[in-house]
């Protein structure tokens, strides 16, 4: 609703502005103008200070940027209000670009974007080869239609290589319905929907202190970390350390999100680049999250995380969220196709949808993909208290869904329950501290935060034995997690040195 109030407010103030000016300038009353400007000042700011929660930019800037500009036209309008030409000149003006300004306002709440080079629709045709009769039949839309995934390993791609994207004209974009309708009826496709937009859903928490420590050894590192003593994290690091245990192949581990501060102090020794535009993180969501499950250990600064060095785990990015905090389900299924293409053994996810039918089955596809390409998928359970089976990729089968438990090791108030899905487990997600960009740290709450803990580890796991499977992965996770009050609901919590010594017996085993 807000997204549709928001520019018709703020172009009524612009007209009431002008008239006001205008009026006054020439010595006459504005008083029913005025009254009408102060109205609609108050409406936009009511508006915008009551959904802050969904702006894509700072408080500060959405306010600055629109009074700015409002007070700059109606300025420009009461000087030159007796010259006629110059006038009309400032009103053409304003009406040749209100159809571009109109789309930054859309913009700027999250629920109402349309990022041009995201697709409107996304379907799955049953034959690649009709694809030129579905255009046939959309043609007055005048479409752009583009395969929607390129996974390099067409083998085992299944059906993602049936999916197609659609983007509309700028004038047709309120015909969508219409156009899936007509794409159903064509009876060419399995399924169109349209191409959602996923936008990260934290839950609300105290505002972040940041702040760089001055840390010694590695205990001090794990100051901040209180989830790391239930976890058992100091008997790992001395396990590893008398055990010489040593890592087969080092395990990638891929962070679906937001991008990530490749340049961090405490995350650029085990950081990779796949490519230079993930490596910046405007949002910090992401370089929080690879903070949690692949920071710098025994480096003196910052924090640590469960590889006591650089030997068994490397991190990279795969930025399917914009910088708005949001990203279309084709883009995350795309990061995870890219993922597994560039031969990550664990790809961790701090996001999600909501479930449909057929947004599972896509989901389920590139879950397939990604495992039969050797790589273990871990999905956030969500934080909407409810189910996690109900989300999009934690419901999908072959996924290891992960909830958050408090620092009372009870589900996290905001968790959603993972006792409905296959692979269900917990880890610490409230209070968790870890890296932002720009060499930053600060704690953060969320199954966003839990689910890097298990990604780290299980990037262990891979380290020691490469061929570990989910299904044999999370078997160990169960068996060597601890019991917990909320364990039904969330599932027992990771304990890193019993899942490395069974992973470390497994090797032995096969040799």
């Amino acid at each position: 609703m807000q997204t549709e109030l928001y520019p018709l407010i703020y172009l009524a103030a612009i007209v009431l502005g002008i008239v006001s000016a205008v009026r006054a300038a020439k010595g006459g009353k504005a008083t029913f103008s005025q009254l009408g400007l102060l109205g609609a000042i108050i409406a936009y700011l009511g508006l915008i200070l009551t959904n802050v929660e969904d702006l894509n930019y700072s408080l500060i800037l959405v306010l600055c940027r629109d009074l700015g500009l409002l007070h700059l036209i109606t300025l420009l309008a009461g000087r030159f209000a007796k010259v006629k030409t110059v006038l009309m000149l400032l009103v053409l003006g304003l009406v040749v670009v209100s159809p571009f300004y109109k789309n930054v306002l859309t913009n700027t709440f999250g629920k109402a974007i349309v990022v041009d080079n995201y697709a409107e629709i996304l379907f799955d045709i049953k034959n690649a080869e009709q694809i030129d009769e579905v255009k046939a039949a959309l043609k007055q839309y005048k479409p752009t239609i583009t395969k929607a995934f390129s996974p390099k390993d067409s083998k085992n791609a299944g059906d993602l290589n049936d999916y197609y994207v659609l983007n509309v004209a700028e004038k047709y974009k309120d015909k969508v319905p219409q156009i899936l309708q007509a794409l159903q009826a064509t009876n060419l496709i399995d399924y169109a929907e349209a191409n959602d937009l996923v936008k990260l859903n934290p839950p609300k928490q105290e505002t972040p202190h940041q702040r760089k420590p001055t840390l010694k050894d590695y205990n001090l590192e794990f100051e901040n970390l209180w989830g790391y003593e239930p976890m058992g994290s100091i008997d790992l690091y001395e396990f590893l350390k008398k055990n010489k245990l040593k890592p087969t192949k080092k395990a990638l581990i891929a962070i679906l999100d937001t991008g990530v501060d490749g340049k961090h102090e405490d995350l650029k020794g085990n950081f990779v680049s796949t490519n230079s535009k993930y490596n910046k993180d405007a949002v910090g969501h992401g370089t929080h999250c690879a903070g949690v499950a692949a920071a710098v250990s025994n480096n003196k600064i910052g924090i640590a995380s469960f590889a006591p060095n650089n030997k068994y785990i490397e991190v990279t990015s795969i930025k399917v969220l914009g910088d708005y905090g949001g990203g279309t389900q084709q883009a995350i299924i795309a990061g995870m196709i890219e993922a597994a293409d560039k031969g990550a053994a664990v790809i961790s996810m701090s996001l999600g949808g909501r479930q449909s039918q057929e947004r599972q089955k896509t989901y389920d596809d590139a879950v397939k993909y990604a495992t039969k390409k050797g790589a273990i998928v871990v999905a956030a359970a969500g934080n909407d208290g409810g189910n996690a089976k109900n989300n999009v990729p934690a419901g999908c089968d072959g996924v290891i869904t992960v909830a958050a438990l408090d620092r009372n090791l009870r589900k996290a108030s905001f968790s959603n329950t993972v006792n409905d899905v296959t692979m269900g487990i917990a880890a610490p997600g409230v209070d968790v501290y870890s890296t932002i960009p720009g060499n930053g740290y600060a704690p953060m709450n969320g199954t966003s935060m839990a689910t890097p803990y298990v990604a780290g580890l299980l990037g262990m796991m891979k380290a020691i034995e490469p061929n570990l499977s989910a299904e044999a992965a999370y078997k160990i996770l169960h068996n060597a997690g601890k019991n917990t009050s909320d364990e039904k609901l969330t599932g027992r919590l990771i304990q890193p040195l019993g899942a490395l010594q069974t992973v470390s017996k497994m090797r032995s085993a096969m040799r």
